[in-house]
């Protein structure tokens, strides 16, 4: 784990949480510096609690800070659906939300969450870097892949969803992340990894949406939206 990272578990944290706690931080810190070369890049912090409160991220003297509340959806929905598709999930939810950490470090996610530019990239970033990670280090639980698991779910709601444009910003978004997910598959595919990484950098350099967009991945973000509403309807 890099040296400007320091993690707390508070008393009262499940000792199970903590060991998929650490598990997926560890898995996700080393693919970050496997694909981008870098993860954590300033003074960062976790901390877990076994509290109900939401976990969110602030700053605090300086150091980015992220409270993990076991206690929150954030953790308590990883282990509903780990039930309802007979897996933990806790380890690849926590990589989840270090894939954040990344972001916020990058500048292309605020604290607060208050000013991002493009929801289903944030959350859909998330969602496939952790589940590649843990495919490649051979930690995911799921017979039939991951990517299976993901189509399942999105064709399963297919009658809520809008345009993938519609979702640049948003919250309570989680039902729908596997949607964002496939997005991101669809964006990447042939295409160097390295360009997600471009993409968070140039909008924390304050590069405007769509210029962020091209200049990281080739194409207008217009037309990957047309492109991707097309792949979404062979599914």
């Amino acid at each position: 784990m890099p040296n400007l990272l320091d993690m707390e578990f508070k008393s009262g944290v499940d000792e199970s949480d903590e060991e998929k706690m650490r598990e997926g931080f560890k898995i996700m810190d080393f693919y970050l510096d496997e694909w981008f070369s870098h993860s954590i890049t300033r003074k960062s912090s976790i901390i877990v609690e076994a509290a109900n409160d939401d976990s969110k991220f602030l700053e605090e003297n300086g150091k980015l800070v992220f409270l993990y509340r076991t206690l929150s959806s954030d953790w308590q929905l990883p282990k509903q659906i780990g039930a309802q598709y007979n897996m933990d999930m806790r380890s690849r939810a926590a990589a989840h939300e270090y894939v954040h950490l990344y972001q916020i470090n990058d500048g292309c996610a605020h604290l607060g969450r208050e000013g991002e530019k493009v929801k289903w990239f944030l959350e859909g970033e998330a969602e496939w870097l952790s589940y590649k990670a843990f495919d490649e280090s051979g930690n995911f639980p799921y017979y039939s892949g991951w990517k299976q698991l993901l189509l399942s779910q999105a064709v399963q709601s297919e009658a809520e969803l809008k345009p993938l444009q519609a979702y640049e910003e948003g919250t309570n978004l989680e039902s729908i992340y596997s949607y964002f997910t496939l997005a991101i598959e669809f964006l990447v595919k042939n295409k160097d990894i390295r360009a997600l990484d471009d993409f968070c950098t140039n909008l924390g350099k304050g590069q405007e949406l769509s210029i962020a967009f091209q200049n990281a991945f080739g194409i207008t973000l217009d037309k990957f939206y047309e492109d991707f509403e097309a792949y979404r309807k062979t599914w």
